[in-house]
């Protein structure tokens, strides 16, 4: 009987699919651990930035008040006086300070 000459086939065996695939495991876990801090320190750093610019929205919002009926709207800055002054209005007393008639919460200031 005669014997065929066995003919070289092309392709991947199933042990260099598995060695493939556990190399690109490795691979892939060393990437994402090496990724994992930076994601944690670049979402601190939105929360902090929006962290400054809630303060600041609210002292712009203190600061544009005035301090009370007698003072002027220069960034919530006393025009008037605490003490008796010739030709200076007198600011208001602190028991007359707070809610006016009427107001229910502070946006109606």
């Amino acid at each position: 009987m005669p014997v065929k000459p066995m003919i070289a086939k092309r392709g991947f065996t199933l042990v260099e699919m598995i060695i493939v695939i556990v190399v690109l495991g490795v691979a892939l876990v060393g990437v994402t651990t090496s990724l994992y801090p930076r994601s944690k320190q670049s979402a601190e750093q939105v929360l902090s930035v929006k962290a400054a610019e809630l303060g600041r929205a609210v002292l712009d919002e203190v600061l544009g008040r005035a301090f009370d009926q007698h003072s002027g709207p220069n960034g919530g800055l006393p025009e008037c006086v605490i003490t008796e002054t010739a030709g200076r209005t007198l600011c208001s007393a602190p028991s007359a300070l707070g809610k006016d008639t009427g107001e229910s919460n502070n946006t109606e200031f």
